[in-house]
């Protein structure tokens, strides 16, 4: 039985692929951040190396020694050069508990360049019993030739009814406060199931996104003076925990394009319902094109950012351009 929420259409690819027996070499998992690759990544291994006639039974040898990642034919990858010279080594090696083996390599993007010329020279001839599964947030982040050795699955987002309607379920939940956070997190997930998850199971999620709006605030209402001190506390913070500035500058995206929904009359579409007040306020306030351009600098300081970009230049070049 398939453990997972949505996407269908690679269930069905792949069961198709079993029973034609035309079971790629390679595949490239691709969608954002916390939209389930991982978890996704491990129904497929389950898929490829069950042994029950309806797969993945969930409960055979193979499919119990792979959700306890003890199975000695299935290997995580890292993303280091060194790392992948190892599976050069083990991908000519006979499998040990089933008939093929799996390298399921996470954060294909963060390949480097060596990294990724060891596992080209892989998947350019690489074993009948041997499967590669990579994922990644976008296919251009990954070398050209690479991609375009792999059969792409791209997940899309699940509806916000639907990820709503999976956490009452999943974690039970009755009372009316916890339904409303539920709909709330279900809106705020943008469709990705594993981040909704997770910021429901993390007591703390609500209130960083909370700080992440107050430092909106400030902003908009500080002077440049203020402005560049935030910049150089952001930038400093972005060198202990990257994940936070991303979280930060997602949480801002979110909030300004709110703004552009109310103004264009796009109500019902806006995921910060607990802060419409306040951006009914902001749209008042601030030109359609002023909000656009705000987000347009946004997506262009996060994808600097994810190149390897300055912190504190580009995060002083993003505060001085904020409305």
């Amino acid at each position: 039985m398939w453990k997972f929420e949505g996407q269908e259409h690679i269930y069905k690819l792949i069961q198709n692929s079993m029973v034609k027996t035309r079971i790629n070499h390679a595949y490239l998992l691709l969608g954002p951040e916390h939209i389930g690759k991982t978890t996704l990544s491990l129904e497929i291994t389950k898929f490829l190396h069950c042994i029950d006639e309806i797969k993945p039974c969930q409960n055979c040898d193979q499919c119990v020694r792979i959700n306890e990642t003890n199975h000695p034919d299935i290997v995580l990858v890292g993303n280091t050069i060194s790392e992948i010279r190892e599976i050069q080594e083990k991908v000519s090696l006979s499998p040990f508990l089933s008939n093929s083996k799996t390298f399921i390599i996470h954060n294909g993007e963060s390949l480097t360049i060596e990294a990724s010329n060891a596992l080209l020279k892989i998947l350019e001839e690489p074993p009948n019993n041997v499967t590669f599964i990579i994922s990644a947030t976008d296919e251009q982040y990954l070398p050209s030739t690479i991609a375009s050795r792999c059969q792409k699955l791209e997940l899309y987002p699940l509806s916000t009814q639907r990820i709503y309607d999976y956490l009452i379920q999943h974690f039970d939940i009755s009372n009316d406060e916890a339904k409303e956070e539920a709909k709330l997190i279900s809106k705020l997930s943008k469709g990705r199931l594993g981040w909704a998850i997770t910021a429901y199971t993390d007591t703390n999620f609500l209130q960083t996104r909370n700080h992440d709006i107050s430092l909106f605030d400030q902003i908009i209402n500080g002077d440049m003076s203020e402005r560049f001190l935030l910049s150089q506390q952001l930038s400093n913070n972005f060198n202990k925990n990257k994940d936070n500035i991303y979280t930060t500058l997602e949480t801002w995206l979110s909030y300004l394009r709110d703004i552009m929904l109310l103004q264009t009359n796009s109500h019902e579409l806006i995921i910060n319902i607990d802060y419409e007040k306040k951006l009914i306020e902001l749209g008042n306030k601030f030109e359609l094109s002023t909000i656009i351009e705000s987000i347009k600098v946004i997506d262009k300081a996060s994808k600097n950012l994810n190149k390897n970009g300055n912190p504190r230049i580009t995060l002083d070049n993003l505060l001085m351009r904020f409305p």
